[in-house]
């Protein structure tokens, strides 16, 4: 059986950094932001429909619910990777998480070697598990976004909604709006409000966006929020479940099941022995 796990940081820290010569070769997607330095090999980064060639030195950014996969062109490669929840800049008011959530980082960055450096070394001594390691984590992490911010390797939000078309524009609305609301009953003539569409039209611009339907969506987002409480608390299922929008357990289990390929109970058992490791 395949488990869709990483490794996400701890119950303290919503920040994982890792490293490894193994990358998910099918598109997934995931509710945390990753960066990606690759090291060693060649390969293939897939983002979407964009396809970014990868080689030492190479640093990509994965921005949440985006589907992405690595596909190597040699035979072996070594990569660095930071995988944090946008909740690690603090709470909603914060001003760092508000910035963040404000603009699109670029897909492909450039960042000094120096601080190329600086991953590898807080990676290694992250394995350590030495006493107060998450203050180096933290620091790492803001002075890479900061880096990104000051060198301008992004876009704001308003102005990367230019560059999209109409029909891309509105389910990027309706998809922040799930994003906001997945907790609460979602009442489909509000995501038509969003859209500005007719509901025959909504439903096939949706899914030509995302490659799915609306409930396919909302499931699959609730899901990957849930796997963050199975991962992140002592919730009973029941509890996760109710909180992240489910109101039946048995149904919640069933697409549990569908989308991530095993039961809440064997993901939180298997990603807890992953992260051990």
């Amino acid at each position: 059986m395949e488990f869709k796990t990483f490794k996400k940081g701890s119950n303290d820290l919503e920040i994982g950094i890792f490293s490894s010569k193994k990358y998910i070769p099918d598109f997934h997607h995931h509710i945390e932001y990753e960066i990606v330095y690759i090291v060693e090999g060649e390969g293939n980064f897939h983002i979407d429909n964009k396809q970014i060639p990868v080689k030492p030195g190479s640093v990509i950014l994965v921005e949440p619910n985006v589907k992405h996969c690595l596909r190597n062109t040699s035979n072996e490669y070594l990569y660095y990777a930071i995988v944090f929840n946008i909740s690690a800049l603090g709470p909603e008011n914060d001003c760092c998480r508000k910035i963040l959530e404000q603009i699109k980082i670029n897909d492909s960055l450039k960042l000094p070697e120096d601080m190329l450096n600086q991953i590898i070394e807080v990676t290694d001594k992250a394995n350590l598990k030495i006493f107060g390691q998450e203050f180096k984590i933290k620091t790492l992490l803001y002075q890479i976004i900061s880096y990104i911010i000051e060198s301008k390797q992004y876009m704001q939000f308003a102005k990367a909604l230019d560059y999209m078309d109409c029909h891309s524009k509105s389910v990027q609305l309706v998809c922040k709006y799930i994003r906001q609301h997945f907790s609460e009953k979602i009442d489909y003539d509000e995501l038509l409000n969003q859209s500005n569409y007719s509901k025959s039209q909504f439903i096939k611009i949706f899914k030509k966006e995302t490659g799915m339907n609306v409930t396919d969506y909302i499931n699959q987002y609730r899901i990957e929020n849930a796997c963050l409480s199975l991962l992140k608390t002592n919730k009973n299922i029941t509890e996760i479940a109710m909180e992240n929008g489910f109101n039946n357990i048995q149904y919640f289990s069933k697409r549990f099941k569908e989308i991530m390929n095993c039961t809440p109970k064997e993901y939180k058992a298997n990603a807890v022995q992953s992260m051990s490791n």
